[in-house]
């Protein structure tokens, strides 16, 4: 009798696990996210924690704190490092300079992994700007305690000098930034709302800006909207990379497969994922160094209507024609850095 209970529960759990397995697609590791994404993961990090700030207004906030900034020596900070140098090594094989970070659903705030990513850069001794392209929900102004009366909104909607809206930080999330961070870190808020917010964004002007910042600085680091929105993917047409983060047992696989194909379709180019969540497979594979890091890969193989496989479509080209800058160069950045 106690061996047919056995059984019985065993055969139950298996029943249980299938059905999991068929109805419910959420991504729970890394090989999961890979799978789904075509493509490689950049790095496993911890889900965000919140502290209480308070702005320049005097207002008290909570805002996503920032390993790199708070915690450097912490295991959430050595993470970041992880993604800085699967970034670097993917941008000097590419000569990459412009990304796009953006979520597969709300379940991950692009711009605290934007704002972690950039920080950690400068650390490293690289000049980044970070862009508050989500110009409809940023986190980057609160984060960075900058005022964002004037942004990247008013550029492309009026012209005028990106530098004269563009702020140099001096804590993030209430902690204080070194001096060295400080002087190469730079932040573009999203700017006012105006009627045509979305037009803007979606506009050629957003490009020639970026192809701009690309002689001032090393790295552009853009935040998106969640990849239900429209804007991440008009916005991925203009840069170098898209960064896709997915959350550990939140996000689902149709909407990764659905975040790439969208991606493909505007010529957008997928350097990697990232995995946010406390997967034990994620922090094995954190241990991946720069030099085993994933390479660009194109978009999984598809089926059409009758079943029968297509052939994987060919990956874009890694970097795409830009206007010549004046006084600069076509290729834009300076020479490279180690990571």
């Amino acid at each position: 009798m106690a061996l047919l209970a056995i059984a019985v529960g065993l055969l139950i759990g298996l029943i249980l696990a299938f059905a999991r397995d068929v109805f419910d697609d959420r991504v729970r590791d890394v090989a999961q996210l890979e799978r789904r994404l075509g493509a490689a993961t950049l790095a496993v990090l911890p889900p965000a924690e919140h502290v209480s700030v308070v702005g320049r207004n005097g207002v008290k906030r909570q805002a996503p704190a920032i390993a790199t900034a708070e915690s450097p020596n912490s295991r959430a900070a050595d993470a970041v490092r992880v993604l800085r140098a699967t970034v670097v090594a993917a941008a000097a094989r590419g000569n990459l300079h412009t990304f796009l970070v953006v979520s597969t659903d709300a379940g991950v705030s692009s711009g605290r992994v934007a704002a972690e990513l950039g920080v950690a850069l400068a650390e490293s001794g690289r000049r980044v700007l970070l862009v508050a392209s989500d110009v409809r929900g940023s986190v980057l102004p609160q984060i960075f305690d900058v005022p964002n009366n004037n942004g990247l909104t008013d550029l492309l909607a009026g012209g005028g000098d990106p530098e004269v809206v563009t702020h140099h930080p001096k804590q993030a999330s209430g902690t204080p930034l070194p001096a060295t961070i400080v002087k190469r870190l730079a932040v573009l808020p999203s700017g006012h709302q105006l009627a045509n917010t979305l037009s803007i964004v979606h506009s050629s002007g957003i490009r020639d800006l970026l192809q701009s910042q690309r002689v001032n600085y090393d790295f552009v680091l853009l935040d998106a909207p969640p990849a239900t929105v429209s804007d991440a993917f008009a916005l991925g047409s203009h840069v170098d990379g898209v960064i896709v983060l997915a959350s550990e047992a939140r996000t689902r696989g149709r909407a990764v497969e659905g975040v790439r194909h969208s991606l493909d379709q505007v010529g957008a180019v997928v350097i990697g994922g990232v995995f946010v969540g406390r997967s034990k497979v994620g922090r094995h594979r954190q241990q991946r160094s720069p030099e085993q890091s994933p390479v660009i890969s194109p978009a999984p193989a598809s089926t059409d209507r009758t079943g029968s496989a297509q052939a994987a479509r060919p990956a874009p080209p890694v970097t795409r024609p830009f206007p010549a800058v004046p006084g600069g160069t076509p290729s834009g950045g300076p020479a490279k850095r180690s990571s």
